[in-house]
């Protein structure tokens, strides 16, 4: 299958509250527009993605990150996937915008950097209803639509799993993030 999804991954006061922050993050100008591609491939290119961002590092929010690597801890332990490292970013899709049909796996600028294995999507928008748009769709048999909910969590394989997210109607955030392995 590849992809799993997790319904409360976080409790609703959790996921506002990470919400909020991300939210005065993007009041104080942090956010930016989102780049494809690595190294001196990146660019942007709105028309395929209309998303910003905002990258996360371990000492802007130490709880966030301690709950990432007890469940790249967990995912090591029961699928013996050997990964070392994470990174994260907020993302902030305006309505009107979309991202793409892609793939997350990328060729590692640096030899020993490491390379996507998991890519996990957590969402948080409150009170969102099919008419607000956005959806991840998943190009796996069958096709999967996933709404964009509070405190849902969606992981799949960064290698494999084709997936785009639908036009949006309404603002849309979350947490995106790939659990990595170093290559030798």
């Amino acid at each position: 299958m590849g992809w799993a999804s997790i319904d409360q991954a976080l409790s609703p006061e959790q996921a506002q509250d990470l919400l909020k922050w991300a939210q005065a993050q993007k009041i104080k100008g942090l956010f930016h527009a989102a780049e494809m591609g690595r190294g001196s491939e990146r660019h942007q290119n709105q028309q395929l993605r209309g998303d910003s961002t905002y990258w996360l590092e371990a000492a802007l929010h130490p709880p966030l990150f301690a709950a990432l690597d007890v469940f790249q801890q967990k995912l090591n332990k029961e699928l013996y996937l050997g990964l070392q490292e994470f990174e994260c970013h907020f993302a902030h899709y305006p309505a009107g915008a979309r991202y793409d049909k892609h793939l997350d796996k990328t060729v590692a600028a640096q030899p020993l950097s490491g390379e996507r294995v998991i890519s996990f999507v957590l969402y948080l928008n409150k009170n969102w209803t099919a008419d607000d748009g956005g959806m991840l769709k998943l190009y796996v048999s069958p096709e999967q639509l996933i709404e964009p909910t509070l405190g849902r969590m969606i992981v799949f394989r960064s290698d494999s799993i084709w997936h785009e997210v639908l036009i949006s109607n309404n603002e849309r955030w979350s947490l995106t993030g790939w659990f990595r392995r170093r290559r030798l």
